[in-house]
């Protein structure tokens, strides 16, 4: 049957010149400088790029979105044209159903600026159900695409396109792999040699098919042997390029041509696995006179610059930094690990445009128990919505094994829908509030005296600033201690970062510092004084006009120093030292006992008895006794609920400091 070569007319945009090679040194480059080095220009070749669309069918309906977002990254690109390489509608249908898919195509396809070609492939063709004509749907597709094979001309280069699914001529099934099914027409075949012979003078020649039939696995006996050696014996035959297979595939060259399988723009995949060839994407071919150089671009990952104006940066900004409300009181845990109770936080949409959430809890610790553990959904701009959890734990905690209540977490995914794209905010892990349920028949028995290890890698215990809340003028800040190494920078008790107080242990020598007058003063111990495995009592006092460091006791050091005390919101460390993000590091090895700060002056002059066990009174700041745990909270005792944190490798003993006579220097 003999095809009259119909006429399709497109609107031709504008023209997008691609990336150029440098050449030699040519004149065009200006300057008042007179640089040492030269700069290139670039050769004055006339260059353009055309881009290649995947398959769209075989997938979820949803897949037109990718394809919408294709023609968008098009638009962006601006290639001279588009070439697609078939399976244009889902098909395996009759008319009344095919006709609305080939409607949609193309009312997404008319959202580029620059003309697009159709190549036919199974699913745009193939009739399934009753009263099957002839040759499936092909009247169809050429009434609404255009030619099953054609050809045109751009800027002395050949585009041939090429019909792959004629299929049986007696019968007119079509089908794969089977050989009878799997060959071009001797009228195609003499099309193709004529078009071949129209193009000998062109630069290039680009080859546009469904199947890839240059796979012999998976199309046996077909006659692209035939067809590929017409491609040699024109000589100017570049690439060929194919779809159907749904994964990106590279055959290499063959005898100077090349042949590319694209995967999708919409279709079907069967791995989200983009390294492995499963992705939605374009091909972007730029082409010169002296060659061709061929890209994969990611369907998304195209970007408008205009579109990061301030005010969609700050929206943007205002969902990385997005805090949840808490609604109702924090999570209670009590001495024996059980929690129970109605967790109740809001989160409010404070852009102009709508986001979807994704809300779920993480937790490590199978002991608790929640419903419901995710929440999903949309607010709209402005709005809020109420997020509700049911929570238990149920007791689990070994006490003689130091077992920690791990604290659960929610992590909370955000996407921003701008208007011509959906935008990922990263997702944060956002522990959830806790505070321990102080008993009230007293100390539990199992408590007594002990200290807490701290493994010098990870192991802290944490205050929040706002609780520890000391203010400024004198304080006293002391703790016993004993170290199993010394070696490197080791902090025994931190809030520094250019700012506020710390003891520092490095290297067995002693150090109170406290920021005044915007620089550190310094008390500092004998060099070495300090011995491993041994029990020390430490006490830093800052009094308004000097800074002074008591070992066990004695005071060892002191310095004149006053002023205002640099504050900041950084928390106050046990066993380490806050970095400028709160960060532990500097971390301390051994066991740290009987935490105290006190406001005011607890120590003066040259020396006094300090006491094992450590006391609060009105002045009291923070009092650690470090004698027993409520999940993971060590107790303030000072009834300021400063409750301090465990973090990382630490854990309660049972060594508790049994002190000698000190011998300082």
């Amino acid at each position: 049957m003999h095809r009259a070569a119909r006429v399709v007319i497109w609107s031709v945009l504008g023209i997008s010149i691609g990336p150029l090679l440098l050449v030699a040194q040519e004149p065009g480059v200006e300057t008042s400088r007179s640089p040492a080095k030269r700069l290139l220009v670039p050769p004055r070749k006339k260059a353009f790029q055309f881009a290649i669309f995947g398959d769209r069918t075989g997938g979820s309906p949803s897949g037109i979105r990718v394809l919408e977002q294709a023609v968008q990254d098009a638009n962006l690109i601006d290639p001279d044209l588009v070439m697609t390489v078939g399976d244009l509608v889902q098909g395996y249908n009759q008319t009344q159903e095919w006709i609305p898919q080939a409607q949609e195509f193309h009312r997404v396809m008319s959202g580029l600026r620059m003309p697009w070609y159709p190549v036919a492939g199974n699913h745009d063709v193939y009739w399934r159900g009753p009263n099957r004509p002839f040759r499936g749907h092909e009247a169809n597709y050429e009434a609404h695409f255009g030619p099953l094979w054609y050809r045109f001309r751009h800027k002395n280069c050949l585009f041939l396109v090429l019909y792959s699914d004629e299929g049986d001529p007696e019968t007119g099934r079509k089908g794969y792999p089977s050989p009878r099914l799997t060959q071009f027409s001797p009228e195609q075949l003499a099309w193709i040699d004529a078009s071949l012979r129209e193009g000998q003078n062109c630069e290039h020649i680009f080859v546009f098919v469904h199947h890839p039939r240059w796979l012999d696995k998976k199309y046996p006996g077909s006659n692209w042997p035939t067809v590929h050696r017409m491609f040699v014996g024109a000589g100017n035959v570049r690439a060929v390029f194919a779809g159907h297979i749904h994964r990106m595939h590279y055959a290499g060259k063959r005898d100077g041509i090349e042949y590319f399988g694209l995967a999708t723009t919409g279709g079907y995949l069967r791995s989200d696995f983009p390294e492995g060839g499963w992705l939605h994407h374009m091909n972007l071919v730029t082409v010169r006179k002296g060659g061709i150089q061929i890209s994969t671009v990611p369907v998304g990952s195209v970007h408008d610059p205009r579109k990061w104006t301030p005010q969609r940066l700050a929206a943007i900004d205002s969902l990385r930094n997005l805090a949840l409300q808490r609604v109702s009181p924090p999570l209670g845990i009590d001495h024996r690990g059980v929690s129970r109770g109605v967790y109740r936080t809001r989160l409010t949409n404070p852009t102009q445009r709508p986001i979807r959430f994704d809300i779920q809890v993480q937790s490590s610790d199978p002991a608790w128990n929640w419903k419901p553990a995710r929440h999903r959904g949309k607010i709209e701009a402005g709005a809020s919505r109420e997020i509700e959890f049911n929570y238990r734990r149920l007791s689990v905690a070994d006490h003689a094994k130091n077992t920690r209540v791990q604290v659960p977490a929610i992590e909370m995914s955000l996407v921003y829908q701008a208007e011509e794209r959906h935008v990922s905010i990263p997702s944060r892990v956002i522990p959830f509030p806790m505070v321990p349920i102080l008993p009230t028949e007293g100390v539990p028995d199992e408590w007594g005296q002990r200290s807490v290890q701290f493994d010098g890698k990870s192991g802290c215990l944490r205050v929040d600033s706002s609780a520890l809340g000391l203010p400024d003028g004198p304080f006293t800040v002391e703790c016993w201690m004993k170290a199993e190494d010394l070696q490197n920078r080791r902090a025994l008790l931190a809030k520094t970062e250019n700012s506020e107080f710390s003891i520092f242990v490095s290297g067995g020598t002693p150090t109170f510092s406290v920021h005044l007058g915007g620089r550190y003063a310094n008390a500092r111990g004998p060099k070495g004084c300090l011995q491993l495995n041994r029990w020390y009592h430490l006490a830093g006092v800052y009094d308004g006009s000097e800074v002074r460091l008591y070992l066990d006791g004695i005071r060892i050091a002191q310095s004149p120093a006053q002023g205002a005390r640099r504050q900041n919101g950084l928390p106050f460390l046990v066993g380490a030292d806050p970095d400028n993000r709160g960060r532990p590091m500097s971390f301390f090895q051994g066991q740290i006992d009987e935490v105290r700060v006190t406001e005011g002056v607890r120590y003066a002059g040259e020396r006094f008895h300090p006491k094992t066990i450590l006391k609060t009174d009105e002045k009291t700041r923070l009092l650690l006794g470090l004698n027993g745990e409520i999940g993971p909270f060590c107790l303030d005792l000072s009834r300021r609920s400063a409750h301090a944190f465990q973090v990382g490798g630490c854990a309660l003993s049972d060594v508790v400091p049994s002190p000698a006579p000190p011998q300082p220097r």
